[in-house]
Formats: structure tokens, C-alpha cells, sequence
């Protein structure tokens, strides 16, 4: 949501005259005006004196505004919620479900973003990770969609296709700290410890490629 602001020409005026009125303050407009003397030049010496120098002033601090209004505030964010599914079921089988524990770090999760907009939310084709995002796709009234989470550039195809908005991606132990990694540009995470499950990964995404991460716990 944008927020309108007065602009620096707009703020270099009501500076220039709130620094004028002020030097009057005090003044009431019930005192008698006596005539200046017509044998001499009556001046105020405001104009000649404080007025450049108050000018002077509000262009230097319109010059810092100037050079340090940050140039990403320009560019589109697009935010990325990474974590890796919830605690599963010791079955022996390649596509477990989720145990009570894990059911309750789906809904956690859900309870966690209720007040977050959220556009889209991906999960890999197993049980676990559609179940531990299920319950926030159902709050948010969004569709899982699958992605192939042995293919690491799918999170690009994800972050071109959602520019702007925000995603989240449920994982696994290995291919969630990697996708972070690749959107972070460099390797800041290792691979999760198979008993460590309530890892969440924020990462805003500038239109440039920078970006950065927020490490938060659900």
C-alpha cells in the first residue's frame, strides 16, 4: 500500500514559513503600528539577514534528502516464505504422512500468517509438505501447486511468475536451505538436521537480485 507524502518543494515551504512566523510569534495584531520614520529606511531585517540563511539550510537538507532516499523503496519486493514440512510418520514408506506433532506445525503455521497476504503457496508432490501447507492454502482460499523440488532453478520460474507478491514453499531438509541459498546468492545455509523441522525462511527479493533473509521459528 502506498503512502503519499508531501513533496521536498512542498516541505521546503512550509519550513521557509514556519522559520518567518516564528520570528514574529508574540507579535498581537491588536498593538498600535507606528509608521516607520520617512527620514530612514526601514528594513526588515529578517529579509537581508535570517532568510538566506534559512534558505541556505532547507537546500542543504533537500540535497541529503536527495542523496539518501534509498533507490530500492522504487523497486517491487517479492517475498518468499521457505520451510520444510512438519514432523512425518516413521512408516519405512518413501511417502509418509504427518504425525499429530506435525499436523499441529501445519495449523501453527496457518495461525502464523493469518494476518499476511499470501498469493500463491507450493508444496512437492508428497504428503507431508501438501499437508504441513494445507491448512493456510484452505485460509487463504488458494490452491496448492507443485513444484519439483530436485530442480533448484524452479524457485527462479516461482519468484518471475509471483513478481511483486508473496509465495510460500513448503520443502524438505535438504531442498529447502538450497533454494534460500540460491535466492540469497551465495550458501549462508547447510542442510537441516533430520530432527529439526520449525525452521522459517523470509526472504524478500528486489527487482535487482538483492536480497535478504529473516530467520523466524513456527
Amino acid at each position: 500500500m502506498r503512502s503519499t507524502s508531501a513533496t521536498p518543494l512542498a516541505t521546503a515551504a512550509w519550513m521557509l514559513s514556519n522559520c518567518t512566523n516564528k520570528k514574529t510569534a508574540g507579535r498581537s495584531s491588536t498593538w498600535p503600528i507606528r509608521a516607520a520614520p520617512k527620514t530612514a529606511r526601514s528594513q526588515n531585517p529578517y529579509s537581508k539577514n535570517i532568510l538566506p540563511s534559512v534558505m541556505k539550510k532547507i537546500l542543504s537538507m533537500l540535497f541529503l534528502m536527495a542523496m539518501f532516499t534509498p533507490t530500492t523503496a522504487q523497486q517491487p519486493i517479492t517475498t518468499v516464505i521457505l520451510m520444510r514440512h512438519g514432523e512425518k510418520v516413521n512408516d519405512g514408506t518413501d511417502d509418509p504422512g504427518l504425525t499429530a506433532q506435525g499436523l499441529e506445525r501445519a495449523t501453527r503455521l496457518a495461525e502464523l500468517l493469518k494476518n499476511t497476504t499470501v498469493d500463491a503457496v507450493y508444496a512437492s508432490p508428497f504428503q507431508r509438505t501438501r499437508n504441513t501447507i494445507a491448512p493456510l492454502a484452505q485460509a487463504k482460499g488458494l490452491t496448492v501447486q507443485t513444484y519439483d523440488p530436485k530442480k533448484p532453478e524452479e524457485i527462479d520460474a516461482i519468484l518471475k511468475k509471483h513478481a511483486g507478491h508473496t509465495v510460500v514453499v513448503c520443502g524438505h531438509s535438504n531442498t529447502t536451505p538450497r533454494m534460500a541459498n540460491r535466492l540469497l546468492g551465495k550458501a549462508q545455509f547447510k542442510d537441516f538436521e533430520e530432527t529439526e523441522f520449525g525452521n522459517l525462511l523470509v526472504i524478500d527479493v528486489l527487482e535487482s537480485g538483492a536480497a535478504k533473509v529473516t530467520v523466524l521459528n513456527y
